[in-house]
């Protein structure tokens, strides 16, 4: 990847990638209150892909996330879940704050491996954005899990 376009193409790829990932789990699971959490998820997702492309044809990252959030560190605490049709709400956002970690860590790699100053800006920002989605899992399972867990 040397172009701005070629790396926006392969960040718009991942997040197609995380619409069918979101779609499958939606076809796997049983439960319609499962499904509805998954399609809330793809619908992200789906923001993620358009954002991304009006990035690609605007050529210019200002609708990026510029900050990193403030690390809750909760994905760090938590182990990988396998999905499958009996996945708990807590599950689904264990998967999704995982799936985001692990694009942070990709983007955070590829900008160290890159020489180019303008290129590792770029992935600089794409990692920021990720960890931001995953701020936002961890943010709903902060409140929506250990919030529970409390009472």
């Amino acid at each position: 990847m040397h172009s701005f376009r070629e790396i926006m193409d392969f960040a718009i790829a991942r997040e197609k990638d995380a619409v069918l990932f979101y779609q499958y789990l939606q076809k796997k699971v049983r439960f319609e209150s499962q499904k509805e959490v998954l399609r809330e998820f793809e619908l992200i997702e789906i923001g993620h892909v358009q954002l991304l492309e009006r990035v690609k044809t605007q050529q210019s990252m200002d609708k990026l996330s510029r900050n990193l959030p403030e690390d809750l560190q909760l994905s760090s605490y938590l182990h990988d879940v396998k999905p499958d049709e009996n996945m708990t709400y807590q599950q689904i956002l264990i998967t999704a704050m995982k799936k985001e970690e692990r694009s942070a860590v990709l983007y955070s790699s590829l900008r160290d491996q890159s020489e180019d100053p303008d290129l590792r800006k770029i992935f600089d920002q794409l990692m920021k954005e990720e960890e931001n989605h995953r701020h936002h899992f961890e943010t709903l399972y902060e409140k929506d899990i250990q919030e529970q867990s409390k009472d």
